[in-house]
């Protein structure tokens, strides 16, 4: 990943970063609960443990959907996912869809199963400026992924698909919006037999509880607050997602002018 610079209206000074320094600590497999993988193959690629690392309908799929115009298709197999953060970019094309199954059946070849999901855990992007499991148990829920249960683990398995959609902290809609796949993970982890249905119906009645946890920001007081204010119109026009801005090396430029920022800064002070 790489750091995206915010600059003023003229294009050359710079207002802030968005997380220069990635919020990312690696651990082992054996230090993610059973339920995080579980949950994570139930949510994102259901034949994981036994394909070959690529989805060949899915990638006809996307190509299908591309050239028609239609909303983006994005990888689908764990392994695709994982060969995309890697070594690929996010553009969405047929030549991109192509390296990533040709690179995707290499890893598959070199690999063990259980390297690509732990390699894949230490570097999917959960928001909150999160990449890999143990950053993002504590930006959601204040502990270490090995303290993960059942409910915390199918709440990450949802938000890694959708981070800025799913986040709870993002308003209202965005709660709703993960309960209903929240629910699906839960479901998809019955189906395949990882838990129990009476382990299902018990998590599935209510999400965990997510402790206030401060929010990462580079800067206080007024920049960080115009910082806040960019990522959420970015986000709400569509014009990147959550894990392009954070670490995408985007070059952003805004119409704020630090002399008229500057003013009222200084004209709050005075009346106060």
């Amino acid at each position: 990943a790489q750091t995206t610079f915010v600059y003023y209206r003229d294009g050359e000074r710079q207002l802030g970063t968005y997380y220069e320094d990635q919020n990312r600590v690696s651990i082992p497999l054996r230090e993610m609960p059973e339920t995080m993988q579980d949950a994570v193959v139930a949510a994102e690629n259901q034949t994981f443990w036994t394909d070959k690392g690529i989805d060949p309908k899915g990638i006809v799929r996307a190509l299908f959907s591309n050239a028609r115009g239609n909303d983006r298709q994005g990888a689908s197999t764990i392994t695709q996912q994982y060969v995309k953060i890697l070594y690929l970019t996010s553009e969405q094309s047929y030549k991109r869809k192509i390296r990533e199954a040709i690179v995707s059946l290499k890893i598959q070849q070199q690999l063990s199963k259980e390297q690509v999901l732990e390699g894949y855990l230490n570097t999917i992007y959960f928001g909150r400026g999160a990449y890999g499991i143990e950053a993002a148990s504590e930006a959601y829920f204040d502990h270490p992924a090995s303290e993960l249960n059942l409910r915390e683990s199918a709440v990450l398995a949802t938000v890694l698909n959708n981070p800025s959609r799913y986040d709870p902290a993002n308003g209202k809609e965005a709660k709703e919006d993960l309960k209903g796949r929240y629910a699906y993970v839960l479901d998809s982890m019955a189906e395949m037999e990882t838990i129990t249905p009476e382990q299902r119906d018990k998590a599935i009645k209510k999400l965990p509880k997510f402790p206030k946890i401060a929010a990462q920001s580079q800067f206080g007081g007024q920049r960080g607050h115009m910082l806040a204010l960019v990522k959420q119109e970015i986000l709400a026009r569509g014009i990147a997602d959550e894990d392009e801005v954070d670490g995408g090396g985007l070059r952003i430029t805004t119409t704020f002018d630090p002399q008229v920022m500057a003013d009222v800064e200084e004209a709050v002070i005075e009346q106060r």
